[in-house]
């Protein structure tokens, strides 16, 4: 997730912010996202973990607002 918010930064395809999510490896219902923190500044620390119902079970920062469309992409 960090190697990809990297090239993201990177190649310059998001002005601000941008989203990235994935399935955790195991789990059938946990979302791996990330903060609404910049893509070039997010660290492994900031990332964000919710259950499939929005529910979040991990991580602090502040919750992007784009969050609720990917869990409703994965729940499809």
């Amino acid at each position: 997730m960090i190697t990809a918010c990297r090239i993201m930064d990177g190649l310059r395809l998001t002005e601000a912010f941008g989203g990235i999510s994935t399935r955790l490896p195991g789990s059938s219902d946990r979302i791996l996202i990330t903060p609404a923190i910049a893509p070039g500044r997010t660290t492994s620390k900031d990332l964000l973990t919710f259950t499939l119902d929005e529910q979040r079970v991990a991580g602090n920062a502040p919750e992007a607002a784009e969050t609720p469309l990917h869990l409703a992409i994965y729940r499809a």
